[in-house]
């Protein structure tokens, strides 16, 4: 039985637990347990201590092996950081000594060109008047400090600009935050509201479309009980009788010139159009070599006596073409202004007709 018990215990622990039966679970693997002897125990825990020491040993070595492994990598990014670092210390080392000397040599330059500045400032007082060296120092000074005011007012107003401008960008960013921040709680406000809804009152005018007699004497009728519960201390009844007759005859003055208006704009379009539709025909009328008789009737007025008369003067005209040059010298002069007189005339009575100049096809026949 504790041969074939051996193992029993931790299957029965893996396979069957947690399946609703734990409590007899437990008590055959009690029953396995207090079957094995005191041997197998021991054994069992010597097996186990050994293993724990292989897995051990192997887990130890396995860390040993990527340790060394790992040591090269890390010993050259050590060297490589540490390569570096001097490096830039060196750079920075280089970089400030190159600045001291730059520094010193500027230094030396300047002491150099105050030196020479002095020496010639020296050799040009040796060589001025005693009596004049005075005043050269005097100028030399003025100059000087001509010099070092110039330079201290424009750092002195640079500096104001700066601080103005600053101070104006910073109120203007205040005054843009500042309105902003109205304007948002303007919007929130005005989203916040729920929008009036006013009712559409219609206009109450006298005749309008749909309003019946039964309906305006109702309405009449409320205006009246309006008018005699709120009586005016200022007029009365007979002043607003008068007032509203007079509002109404208003009224319908304005609607009658309205009308008046209306019929007016009516006419001059329609003269417009018919003045247009002329003009058009004009523009589009064929040379009277190949007009035909038709095309001819279209362009005679309705009215029979400018037709007549239109047709008089063209007759004139044809005849005094046909007369020979030496007619018409005696009346040449008289003939030009009384020509552009009777044309004048001719026009003022037919109503703006244009009567057409002399012809110069003489073999245009009279118009029957």
């Amino acid at each position: 039985m504790s041969s074939v018990s051996v193992g029993l215990d931790r299957l029965l622990e893996k396979d069957w637990r947690g399946r609703g039966f734990d409590q007899d679970v437990d008590q055959l693997v009690a029953i396995i347990q207090s079957e094995k002897p005191v041997t197998n125990q021991l054994e069992e825990s010597t097996e186990r201590v050994r293993a724990a020491s292989v897995i051990q040993a192997t887990w130890r070595s396995y860390q040993t092996r990527r340790r060394v492994k790992n040591l090269n990598r890390a010993v050259s990014t050590l060297q490589r950081r540490y390569r570096s670092r001097r490096r830039h210390e060196q750079e920075q080392q280089e970089a400030q000594r190159q600045k001291e000397e730059l520094k010193y040599q500027v230094c030396v330059r300047r002491q150099q060109a105050r030196r020479s500045f002095h020496q010639r400032q020296l050799r040009l007082l040796q060589l001025l008047p005693p009596e004049q060296v005075q005043p050269y120092l005097e100028e030399c000074k003025r100059r000087a400090a001509i010099v070092i005011q110039s330079f201290w007012r424009g750092f002195r107003e640079r500096r104001r600009y700066k601080n103005t401008l600053r101070h104006a960008l910073r109120q203007k960013d205040i005054q843009e935050q500042a309105a902003r921040t109205l304007q948002r709680a303007v919007r929130r406000f005005l989203e916040k509201r729920a929008p009036a809804k006013v009712p559409f009152l219609v206009p109450l005018w006298i005749g309008q479309e749909g309003l019946t007699d039964s309906r305006r004497a109702e309405l009449q009728q409320q205006v009246d009980n309006y008018i005699s519960v709120h009586r005016s201390s200022r007029v009365s009844p007979e002043e607003c009788v008068s007032l509203h007759q007079e509002v109404q005859l208003l009224l319908q003055a304005e609607l009658q010139r309205g009308d008046y208006y209306r019929r007016e704009e009516q006419r001059v379009a329609a003269v417009l159009a018919c003045t247009h539709t002329q003009l058009e025909l004009l523009r589009d009328a064929p040379p009277l070599s190949v007009v035909t008789e038709m095309q001819a009737n279209s362009f005679l007025s309705p009215s029979a006596s400018i037709a007549a008369r239109a047709r008089d003067a063209h007759n004139a005209v044809l005849q005094a073409s046909r007369l020979p040059w030496w007619r018409m010298l005696g009346e040449l002069d008289a003939g030009v202004g009384s020509g552009h007189a009777h044309l004048q005339e001719l026009e003022a009575e037919l109503g703006g007709l244009f009567i057409g100049g002399p012809a110069k096809d003489s073999k245009l026949s009279e118009v029957e």
